[in-house]
């Protein structure tokens, strides 16, 4: 009997014990009965509140009790026995005993409950382009939201798999191309990485493990049937080689149980007929890490598995078994580390990946080539496996990983460049498509997630304001309960007629181009109270600005100019950005169709759209280009770029592949799906929203649910309009709804929390604020800010804690 058991069963004599006679001192009455829990199992969160977990019952209860204690934040009502509150530490999954007394009595039930970390951050591991996409994670919805990504530096490429530590504070990701192990340290306020020294590994590394206490990590290379074995630095992450030892055939994934106890590694086998194909356990020494094989492997018939992993109550191991399509279920003795291989379940084609969901009761697989994930509720005391059923996902999943409530399973996709948010079913397990995921970039191979002590908190700090006519750049601080705004004094001047500004994903430098003055200015932003500082001289640019954008990795700055070489034509070059003190260095420019107006990236960074409007009649267009993460560089599609009569400026979806194009004179925007192997748009049919005349800027929500798109009626005073965003296609839905406050508002700006939205009103010198309604959408105007004159232009500041 393991020690979970153990302790359960002591726990529940006790509480028994104490019913002897069930009579109360003799009083009358019934005493209550069949005491059920809806939730028998559950997994909670740090800072997340629990939905309570009331009780039905027979009888009349005067009160509820609970042993052992639970955990610190969570509470039980004595007078319903519902289970609540906000989890505030992390506890093991352990049994409570929760007992219903009155006069006459008592009963009791167990509940099974433990308490994660919060997660914070998500991470892919995209293998094509040896990048790392970062989200933010929503803790309590498991809403994901891009942040930006990270360019591997040029000797670590073709990441496997990632592997965060247990505290967050640390990334590892193992690469196929060159054979060693990327080791990052993460910022805990913002989720981004920074790269520490890569340590060499065997041939081909592919499976990578972390002991629970985050002591050792273990990692399998597949082509040199290599097993080695590191200790940890708990202040650095750095890495240092306790073992190598060599394994069976091509040891393909490993895993360490819940006590830190055993390793178990999968043994691929021979590639061609599986010869080989095993389970292998290995002991654990506590105090150094190393493994020794106490036992022989088990035999798994030829069938190659893939990946593998613990039930969270360390009874079971579960394995792919890809070249006969099944899910294997292994249980192994607590003590001895002993393997019995138990009934097999076949699962769909080439199962190749999956995941156990915290509370233990459901694994997911995901089957590479038929592109579905097939559900199987877990048996907790056998390890056996039942199968619920399978869905479609994108194409060829590659990655699976569940959340730490157990609500929701993440499915990343190589063919579609997804990762798919699935809820879970908590009655059978059953997954359904839900709306919380996000793109990624090229042949996502793994998935992680980053946590901590306490939700990740999304918190608006400061708006930054391009004033063309005054040549200024006014800065305000956001009051985060109200978004009402309050300068800064002495704004920063600029060159001539500054028309447009960006910052940094990391919200550390601004720029502003100038269209008369052809220059850029850069600037610092103080992290505390938004103040700018200027970075150096302005740098020069060859023809008028128009719009400019940093890229998601916040290497390259993208400028589209015209007049350049004739009057009206239109380029966009690439500047590369100084990660020490924001200055820039042009590096690429392209000639694209004339009067370009607009650049924007989509959230993977991996692509650039350019608008462009010469002005006669089906001239308009938008251009397609690659980007090379590397440098920054641009490559235009050979294909034509997409019409798009009267763009002015354009927006994308956060979540999905959707690109919005705002057509003044069609007085409409329209909106693209965009290819995610090319980046080429498709009109979506019906996909206009039209609610007003001229419009100049659009956003859309960070939940991807509300677009805001301003109009600037010249012959009005303009407005800005909400509407509901198609949850199927992206496009956005009529009937809007409009709000008036400035007169001719050019550009919108949402900040990351969704819950304010700000114009810049080139006719009455004012910003707009506006509290969005996180239900409905709908705008609440506030009180306007006073800002330079003529502001084109605005970015919000938002930072995470």
């Amino acid at each position: 009997m393991n020690q979970f058991n153990r302790r359960f069963a002591t726990l529940a004599l006790l509480a028994l014990a104490g019913c002897s006679g069930g009579g109360g001192g003799g009083s009358s009455g019934t005493a209550p009965s069949n005491l059920v829990y809806p939730h028998t199992t559950e997994a909670l969160i740090v800072d997340v509140a629990a939905t309570p977990n009331v009780p039905t019952f027979a009888g009349s209860p005067s009160t509820f009790s609970v042993l052992p204690s639970l955990p610190a934040g969570v509470t039980l009502d004595v007078h319903t026995g519902a289970i609540g509150g906000t989890p505030t530490q992390a506890a093991a999954q352990t049994g409570y005993v929760l007992r219903a007394t009155n006069g006459a009595g008592f009963t009791t039930t167990t509940v099974t409950l433990g308490v994660s970390l919060a997660p914070r951050f998500a991470y892919v591991a995209n293998q094509s382009d040896s990048t790392i996409s970062l989200l933010r994670d929503d803790a309590a919805t498991g809403d994901l939201n891009h942040v930006g990504y990270i360019h591997a530096p040029p000797s670590q490429v073709g990441p496997e798999r990632i592997a965060v530590h247990p505290s967050g504070n640390f990334v590892y990701v193992p690469n196929m191309g060159t054979s060693n192990l990327s080791v990052y340290s993460v910022n805990s306020a913002d989720g981004w990485l920074t790269p520490g020294t890569p340590v060499a590994l065997g041939a081909g590394p592919h499976g990578i493990a972390i002991d629970p206490n985050g002591t050792y990590l273990y990692v399998c290379s597949q082509n040199a049937d290599q097993l080695q074995v590191f200790s940890i630095d708990p202040g650095t992450g750095a890495l240092s080689v306790v073992q190598s030892i060599s394994t069976g055939v091509q040891p393909s994934s490993c895993v360490v149980d819940p006590l830190g106890r055993f390793l178990f590694v999968t043994l691929h086998g021979n590639p061609t007929t599986g010869q080989g194909s095993a389970l292998q356990a290995y002991l654990i020494d506590a105090p150094t890490g190393s493994v020794t094989a106490p036992s022989p492997a088990a035999t798994l018939n030829g069938s190659q598995p893939t990946d593998v992993v613990v039930a969270p109550n360390g009874t079971a191991v579960f394995t792919t078994g890809e070249r006969f399509n099944l899910v294997i279920p292994i249980r192994y003795d607590g003590v001895s580390g002993a393997l019995t291989v138990l009934t097999a379940r076949h699962a769909g084609s080439r199962p190749t990946a999956l995941t156990i969901e915290p509370t233990g009761r459901f694994v997911y697989v995901t089957n590479q080539t038929d592109s579905t994930v097939s559900s199987f509720v877990a048996d907790p005391a056998t390890g056996d496996l039942t199968v619920v059923g399978t869905v479609g996902t994108g194409t060829n999943p590659t990655a699976v990983a569940s959340d730490a409530g157990g609500r929701f399973v993440y499915i990343a996709c190589s063919g579609t460049q997804t990762l798919t948010q699935y809820a879970i079913d908590d009655a059978t397990g059953t997954l359904s498509p839900s709306d919380g995921g996000a793109a990624t970039r090229a042949a996502p191979s793994g998935v992680g997630f980053a946590k901590g002590t306490s939700k990740l908190a999304v918190v608006p700090r400061f708006v930054h304001v391009a004033a063309a006519s005054s040549n200024e750049v006014p800065a305000y601080t956001i009051n985060a309960t109200n978004g009402a705004l309050t300068e800064l004094p002495n704004p920063p001047l600029t060159q001539t007629r500054p028309v447009t500004v960006a910052t940094d994903p990391r919200h550390r430098f601004l720029y502003v181009a100038n269209q008369t003055g052809q220059t850029i200015d850069a600037f610092t932003i103080n992290a505390g109270t938004g103040a700018l500082a200027s970075v150096g001289l302005p740098t020069p640019v060859t023809g008028a600005p128009t719009h400019a954008i940093v890229d998601p990795s916040g290497r390259f700055l993208y400028l589209t100019t015209r007049d350049v070489v004739v009057a009206n034509d239109g380029w966009v070059t690439t500047y590369v950005i100084s990660q020490n003190d924001g200055s820039l260095s042009p590096a690429d420019t392209h000639q694209v169709t004339d009067r370009a107006l607009w650049v924007t990236p989509d959230p993977t960074g991996e692509v650039i759209y350019v608008a462009s409007n010469p002005g006669g009649a089906g001239t308009a267009r938008i251009s397609t280009l690659r980007v090379d993460p590397s440098n920054g560089a641009l490559t235009l599609s050979p294909n034509p770029p997409a019409s798009a009569a009267g763009v002015v400026a354009l927006g994308f979806h956060p979540r999905r592949r959707v690109l919005y194009s705002v057509l003044s004179s069609a007085n409409a925007v329209v909106s693209f799906s965009t290819d995610p192997a090319t980046g080429e748009p498709t009109v979506i049919p019906g996909g206009a929203g039209n609610s007003g005349v001229s419009p100049s800027a659009v956003t859309i929500s960070p939940d991807g649910r509300f677009g805001y798109v301003s109009y600037l009626e010249p012959a009005g005073t303009g407005h800005v309009s909400a509407f509901a965003v198609d949850p199927v296609t992206g496009k956005l839905l009529v009937p809007a709804v409009q709000y008036s406050d400035g007169l001719h508002p050019t550009d919108l700006a949402i900040d990351g929390s969704g819950r304010f939205l700000y114009s810049a009103n080139s006719g009455s010198n004012t910003i707009s604020v506006f509290q969005v309604d996180p239900v409905t959408g709908a705008l609440n105007i506030r009180t306007p800010a006073a800002s330079g004159l003529e502001p084109n232009a605005l970015v919000v500041t938002t930072i995470t804690q």
